[in-house]
Parts: structure tokens; C-alpha cells; sequence
């Protein structure tokens, strides 16, 4: 591929095994792509993305493109639409501002280097579960590896009596991902 063909296409089989390629074709070749399928350009280099996201004229609700169109109102779609519309990337500018201030703290690089030993830790507690030569589905097991939201609900700083609040939006907060047995 020459920079000249390049088509960007989130949906080959190729971007899932490695995007890496992909941004990097991007940032050195089209750091401005106008992405046709998605009715969409697409910004690669970091700095050209934080000019843009300071910029009043442009917003990052997606209602806001011109494109848009809503969730469909059927019910197989109520999970995904519910965590669509109580997403911080929907929150109204102000709110946003808010609940970033709230949750920056879980993502300093001390807080995130404690989640990656503590995920580990639960992992390695999860697999030590398991039969040791026999091919399992893991589906039945995200109740004892509960890594969102254990991970999130213990995390340092937080003292004993706010966890178990925490625990329960976790917990919301992850269950429109899993499998619908899973969530029973």
C-alpha cells in the first residue's frame, strides 16, 4: 500500500490484528483525513487534536454532526443506547468538565500502574480456578473476574465505607458488555 491508495477501513480484518500501520500512515501521510465512509475527517497528530478539542467552533457531542442519527428506540438496543446517553462523552460540556475532575485521579500514572498489578493479581487468583487441561468458556466466569469493577471499586485512596457504593455503578456501568446470561 502507497500513500497514494490508502483508504482507511476500521472494519478489515487487518485493522483489528494491528491498527498500528494504520495510524502510522495516518500521522506521517494524512495527518487531516477525510474519511468517506464515516462522512467524517479524521485528525491523527496529537497536536492538531488538542487545537481542535480547544477550539469553541467545533464539539465533541456526536448529536452534533451533521450525520447524526439516534439509537433506534427498539429493545434490543436499550442496553447499548442507556450507556450511550449516561456516557461522559455525551455529558453537556460543563458536566463533562465535572466528572473529569472526578475521575482524573484513577488515571495518574500511580493509579494506573496499582490497577495493572491489581488486575493481574485477580486474574492470576481467577485462572488458579480453573481446570488445568480442559478448553473452558470463560463467559461463566465474569462473576469471578470481575476486573472493571473491582479494579475501580478498590481502588487506593478510597476509604473502606465509599467502595461499597462504588461497587454497584461498577458494576451497571459494565454490565450492558457482558454476554445477557452473565448479567442475570
Amino acid at each position: 500500500m502507497t500513500p497514494d491508495s490508502f483508504v482507511y477501513n476500521p472494519y478489515a480484518p487487518s485493522y483489528d490484528a494491528d491498527p498500528t500501520p494504520v495510524y502510522r500512515t495516518l500521522r506521517e501521510h494524512h495527518p487531516v483525513y477525510r474519511w468517506e465512509r464515516g462522512r467524517a475527517f479524521i485528525l491523527s497528530r496529537y497536536q492538531d487534536v488538542v487545537a481542535l478539542m480547544k477550539d469553541p467552533r467545533f464539539s465533541r457531542s456526536v448529536k452534533a454532526f451533521r450525520y447524526y442519527q439516534p439509537i433506534p428506540d427498539l429493545p434490543e438496543y436499550a442496553d447499548f443506547r442507556s450507556a450511550s446517553e449516561h456516557s461522559i462523552l455525551m455529558a453537556v460540556p460543563a458536566d463533562h468538565l465535572r466528572l473529569r475532575r472526578l475521575i482524573n485521579p484513577a488515571f495518574s500514572p500511580k493509579a494506573v500502574e496499582w490497577m495493572r498489578e491489581h488486575t493481574r493479581q485477580i486474574t492470576r487468583e481467577a485462572l488458579d480456578l480453573l481446570p488445568d487441561d480442559e478448553v473452558v468458556d470463560l463467559s461463566s466466569f465474569t462473576d469471578f473476574i470481575p476486573l472493571g469493577s473491582s479494579a475501580v471499586a478498590s481502588h487506593p485512596g478510597r476509604e473502606g465505607g465509599r467502595v461499597p457504593r462504588l461497587r454497584p455503578g461498577a458494576h451497571r456501568a459494565t454490565d450492558p458488555l457482558l454476554p445477557p446470561a452473565a448479567t442475570n
